[in-house]
């Protein structure tokens, strides 16, 4: 899928959102630069998490099976249990150095919790 295509019916946004972080992804598929997952968190009026707001609520539970940019300029996995195909097995706040270009998914952080109807404007990715 180009960026061109994208809508907002491609982005999922994750049911568990604790402390005010959650997981974005577009249809399921790694497909944000580290700056495209910056400029999808603005659009949802929340801000790129850093891997300190990440680790805070993986302490109350926050866990996905998917790699995600953060702040920092890299990528993290939140793991509580340790399972093969998700972190290699790891526990905690695993971390992944890669290139800013490279595709993944995102974690966002919004500071009131205000969660709204959304509506996105993906022109942002079209570059």
């Amino acid at each position: 899928m180009s960026h061109n295509d994208l809508s907002v019916a491609d982005v999922e946004i994750s049911q568990c959102h604790i402390m005010g972080i959650f997981h974005i992804s577009l249809k399921g598929v790694y497909n944000l630069s580290l700056v495209q997952a910056h400029n999808a968190c603005k659009q949802l009026d929340s801000l790129l998490a850093t891997k300190a707001q990440v680790e805070r609520a993986h302490q109350l539970g926050f866990e996905m099976c998917r790699y995600g940019w953060v702040d920092d300029g890299f990528v993290v996995i939140p793991r509580i249990s340790s399972k093969e195909q998700c972190g290699k097995n790891g526990t905690g706040v695993l971390v992944w150095k890669v290139d800013p270009d490279k595709s993944y998914d995102g974690y966002c952080f919004q500071k009131n919790g205000n969660w709204r109807s959304l509506k996105i404007d993906f022109d942002f990715l079209k570059s």
